[in-house]
């Protein structure tokens, strides 16, 4: 059962908490409030539950309380696991084990999804994480074309993270003729269009994180891409960036 630690780190994240920042009706306040109670008794398999009864509210706390759901459905359900992820980057700049943490089991689609909430809530905290799964999936989802972490990218030491993202650089280098080639185009699109959505919110922001900003702004500066131009990228500057952030997350 998941604990109330991790909806209160959720909403230490956000950019005021989740129940006393709450404008508008009494009722909305109550149902915002009852998806939170729910959530923090939730297991991965009841967390969809507990957001339905919002699902037509358009909030920023709503969002939130969504962007939590959708991490605890993924298995990402303890306090921990979140600080464990932020730790690894502040302490030794290790991108390798918060995309470890953070990956949602190669689910994309609910990667996607929690992203999209997550960005909605008008946290950057919230949205930088969102995006930083959505890039951890999509690498997850790429192992079996990689298989450099064999047992899937949850399991994976930051080594074999690292030699998964130089075949994903390999394949790239070798070109269309390479095996997995398209899987390695879609998976650096994936990455680089996770960070475009979010970075204007995020890193775009003073006081950013720079423990996860800065390798992203030293990637954009690679590719020759100011955060202006993020909002309307070509798709070969979208893959060039790609291939710039996973150089720098190695």
């Amino acid at each position: 059962m998941v604990g109330s630690k991790f909806t209160a780190l959720v909403a230490g994240l956000s950019c005021a908490a989740l129940l006393a920042g709450c404008e508008g009706a009494q009722s909305e306040k109550d149902m915002i409030m009852e998806a939170q109670y729910c959530l923090d008794k939730a297991t991965p398999s009841t967390a969809q539950s507990c957001v339905a009864g919002i699902a037509s509210l358009t909030s920023e706390n709503s969002y939130a309380i969504r962007c939590a759901a959708g991490f605890l459905k993924s298995g990402v359900t303890t306090a921990s696991n979140l600080a464990q992820a932020f730790t690894a980057l502040s302490e030794d700049s290790d991108t390798a084990t918060m995309l470890s943490i953070l990956n949602f089991d190669e689910d994309t689609g609910l990667a996607n999804e929690t992203a999209g909430y997550c960005t909605k809530s008008g946290s950057s905290g919230l949205a930088l994480m969102g995006a930083m799964a959505k890039s951890a999936t999509a690498l997850a989802s790429s192992t079996s074309t990689f298989p450099s972490c064999s047992g899937g990218i949850a399991s994976c030491d930051p080594d074999e993270i690292t030699n998964l993202i130089e075949d994903i650089e390999d394949s790239l280098t070798a070109g269309s003729g390479d095996p997995g080639y398209a899987k390695a185009i879609e998976t650096i699109t994936a990455v680089a269009g996770s960070v475009q959505a979010v970075y204007a919110i995020s890193c775009g922001q003073s006081g950013a994180n720079q423990d996860i900003c800065g390798p992203i702004n030293e990637a954009l500066v690679a590719a020759t891409i100011t955060p202006e131009e993020l909002a309307s990228l070509t798709t070969p500057q979208l893959e060039e960036l790609g291939k710039e952030l996973l150089a720098k997350w190695k």
